[in-house]
């Protein structure tokens, strides 16, 4: 009998926090990033489950993820949500502002990642901004939006 190395994800605590994430609207052309997420902490292993049960309404099975090895603590290969493994891709490549969910049809979402210490009040802008339907800014656009003065536009 074989051992299996991948970490098993306890299911949802009915009591756990909300998952802190926007998305477009349906049928909305994505620009760079589809949406915006506000993790935790930077532990991705325990952060997806919420993540994955969410977005599982608008891609079905999530099959794959894929994030910047330098935003997250170490991550194990996969982790097995729902009785089937998730492979978790790093790559020193990957914007650090940004993680691709994908479906098992190969449908991807890509989230802007808000970094834990932002602002509930920054935050809450870069997830309306990333989530608006023809916002087409760069995460590191999105991210900048506290730093701008009031009424001042997007470059």
């Amino acid at each position: 009998m074989s051992v299996s190395s991948t970490p098993i994800i306890p299911p949802l605590n009915p009591s756990r926090e909300r998952t802190r994430l926007r998305l477009k609207p349906a049928g909305s052309i994505s620009g760079y990033v589809d949406g915006a997420w506000w993790p935790r902490s930077r532990d991705l292993a325990a952060e997806l489950p919420a993540l994955a049960e969410v977005l599982s309404v608008r891609l079905g099975v999530v099959w794959r993820v894929v994030y910047a090895l330098t935003s997250w603590e170490p991550a194990p290969r996969r982790i097995r949500l729902d009785g089937r493994d998730v492979r978790l891709e790093g790559f020193r490549s990957q914007d650090g502002n940004v993680i691709s969910v994908i479906a098992s049809d190969r449908r991807r979402i890509r989230l802007l990642v808000i970094p834990q210490d932002m602002t509930e009040v920054a935050s809450h802008d870069a997830m309306m901004a990333a989530a608006g339907r023809d916002n087409s800014d760069s995460p590191t656009m999105i991210l900048a939006l506290d730093n701008r003065h009031p009424g001042e536009p997007s470059a």
